[in-house]
């Protein structure tokens, strides 16, 4: 009896652990399922066991004794059988898996097939004409070998699988296969008296079902399956929202280029005021628009993780101006005076990113104009020196307008959020300015600072490290809008180009076409145009050019097609092509340029930045006029 207590005990265990797969009520598939016929299986694998061991040490009932040999035969080659078909239901559906499938069951239909015909004829185990029980010459290969043949069946599959199961669940199945072999090897040695090997299989399972098929793993599977789809449909709708993004930065810049760029050639050229004033205007709402267009794109990408700061020299001298400028522009139109405190030891060149702490500014400057219905703004730029090539630049803007409650100061960061609705229902924006700022400003390693009071008004104020770029003082800001309008007109007339200067442009919007069009003859460049990319081949195989502009979001050929079959023609090896886009999205620049693009130029088109351009990469053709002759022909 003492070579049963490992089985008496191991059938304990297997008791318990199936009363806990039975009573599972939660949801099943087809291994869980062939899990609970292998626990089934195991327990009944060591009852017959323990009987039939029980049943061989009595001196009578030989053909007792053959019929529990036989079963106890089955059953043990059951058990690795059946183990093999669970592991082969975490295999995908391939031939591989049919034919181990189909070879699995045809052995195990030929093993039960072998050891019915021995009771016909005995030549793995019988009973002599005496009535004494015997193993014939096959018994060591049937009740052994044969359960060895499954266990080596399925750690072939499971091979062949394993790279479709996570870690959890390689470890169970390979833990499972070492206690089992190691189950028989200690039977081997011990030359079957101690009965080790179901007991370990039972082991095995125990781990197979804490590790991989109780209720709790399943819900974290589930759970874990959930919060996958969760994420396809996040990163499908982020994958949306980016397109959409996208189209809406196109079909939106493309009539503010329009608006912004006639209503500009109108105040530069129009000597009627009524016409002058129609036209501002036009051109104030279009610079709003676009402003809410940019802020819109720049929170998305903020969101996503997209936004990139950059860290380039820029001009404090151009930065500090236009501000000063756009602060004049909105307190004028409001009737306002302005405070204007700019320290003229400001380095003229700093390291950073230029363009966000005007955008920066930028709002804040715009906050303070809307929400002041009479009084003052005051906008004030310092600058501290640090060790080194170092500094501070503090920013701050403050006015005399409706103020804030503390409550409503410490939610200035919630997105699309406006307070006091009652007294703020008729300002223009879309509630983004605020949250723009601070999530730019936190990205900048700096902060927001607000003091406000309800009906006094507000001083929003922030510091930045800067790199120097050029100490040399900004000195002092004038503002003259009338005389920089005057100067500003004169620059476009300083730069002209050679008579045989020709721009290509290509696009389908035919308004875009006239307008860009109208802003390069102001340099004195022959324009052509092409509605789209197969029209501007056919036109570059017949004439050249000195450059090309080319929107990129076309019908039938995208720019980056038509640039392409370009490039591949030779039709303009040496003459730079820049796609004028209204995609303005983070990262679209880079984008385009690696597609091969020279340029890239978003609209609205601005005038200083297509002057800029075109002397880049047009200086051989440029004629610069002196200004008397300017003069003269005014």
């Amino acid at each position: 009896m003492a070579e049963v207590y490992f089985e008496i005990t191991s059938s304990l265990f297997n008791l318990v652990l199936l009363i806990m797969v039975l009573t599972d009520k939660s949801q099943t598939n087809i291994s869980r399922r062939c899990f609970k016929i292998n626990v089934a299986n195991i327990f009944l694998a060591t009852l017959i066991e323990i009987v039939t061991v029980i049943i061989t040490t009595l001196p009578f009932l030989p053909y007792t004794k053959l019929v529990m040999h036989s079963l106890d035969f089955i059953c043990n080659a059951s058990v690795a059988f059946l183990f093999g078909l669970y592991v082969c239901t975490y295999a995908s559906k391939t031939p591989t898996k049919t034919i181990f499938w189909n070879l699995n069951i045809t052995f195990f239909v030929f093993d039960v097939f072998i050891i019915a015909l021995n009771f016909f004829t005995p030549f793995i185990m019988g009973v002599t004409e005496e009535g004494v029980y015997y193993h014939g010459p096959l018994y060591i290969h049937i009740g052994f070998c044969v359960p060895a043949v499954f266990l080596l069946f399925s750690i072939i599959m499971y091979l062949s699988c394993m790279k479709r199961m996570n870690k959890r669940r390689n470890f169970a199945i390979q833990m499972t296969y070492l206690v089992v072999i190691a189950g028989g090897v200690l039977q081997g040695i011990s030359d079957g008296d101690i009965l080790i090997c179901l007991p370990l299989a039972s082991v095995g399972l125990y781990i197979i079902y804490f590790s991989m098929e109780s209720p709790d793993y399943q819900r974290l599977l589930y759970t874990l399956e959930e919060l996958k789809v969760s994420r396809e449909k996040e990163m499908l709708a982020n994958n949306v929202k980016d397109e959409f993004l996208t189209n809406m930065s196109h079909e939106l810049r493309t009539p503010i280029q329009a608006v912004l760029g006639y209503s500009d050639l109108i105040l530069k050229d129009e000597p009627d005021l009524t016409l002058r004033h129609y036209a501002k205007c036009a051109n104030e709402s279009g610079q709003s628009l676009l402003s809410m267009v940019e802020n819109i794109q720049d929170f998305s990408s903020i969101l996503d993780e997209k936004l990139s700061l950059e860290s380039e020299p820029y001009s404090m001298t151009t930065l500090v101006e236009s501000m000063c400028l756009y602060a004049k522009e909105l307190t004028m139109r409001k009737g306002l005076k302005l405070y204007l405190h700019i320290d003229e030891k400001i380095p003229s060149r700093l390291i950073g990113d230029g363009k966000h702490i005007e955008q920066i500014i930028r709002n804040l400057l715009s906050n303070a104009a809307k929400y002041t219905k009479e009084g003052f703004n005051d906008f004030t730029v310092s600058w501290k020196n640090k060790e080194g090539p170092h500094g501070v630049l503090k920013v701050s803007v403050a006015d005399s307008g409706i103020g804030m409650r503390p409550a409503d100061v410490m939610r200035i960061e919630e997105a699309f959020t406006r307070f006091d609705i009652r007294n703020t229902r008729n300002i223009e924006g879309i509630g983004l300015g605020m949250t723009l700022v601070s999530r730019l400003l936190k990205m900048m390693n700096s902060s927001i600072s607000v003091q406000s009071e309800v009906g006094l008004g507000s001083n929003f104020s922030f510091e930045l490290e800067q790199d120097v770029d050029d100490i040399t003082p900004i000195g002092k800001i004038v503002l003259d809008s009338d005389s920089s309008a005057k100067n500003e007109n004169s620059n476009y007339e300083l730069l002209q180009f050679m008579q045989d200067t020709k721009a290509l442009i290509v696009d389908d919007n035919e308004m875009n076409m006239e307008l860009i069009s109208e802003l390069l003859k102001r340099f004195g460049l022959q324009t052509f145009t092409a509605s789209n990319g197969h029209k501007a081949i056919e036109m570059l195989r017949h004439k050249k050019f000195d450059i090309i502009f080319m929107d990129y979001m076309m019908p039938v050929l995208t720019g980056g097609e038509t640039l392409k079959v370009i490039r591949k023609e030779r039709l303009c090896p040496d003459t730079p092509v820049i796609v004028l886009t209204a995609n303005a999205v983070e990262g679209a620049k880079n984008e385009y340029m690696s597609e091969g693009f020279t340029a890239y130029m978003t609209k609205p088109v601005e005038m200083d930045k297509l002057k800029t351009l075109l002397q880049r990469l047009l200086p051989h053709k440029a004629v610069h006029l002196s200004i008397e002759l300017v003069d003269e022909r005014r």
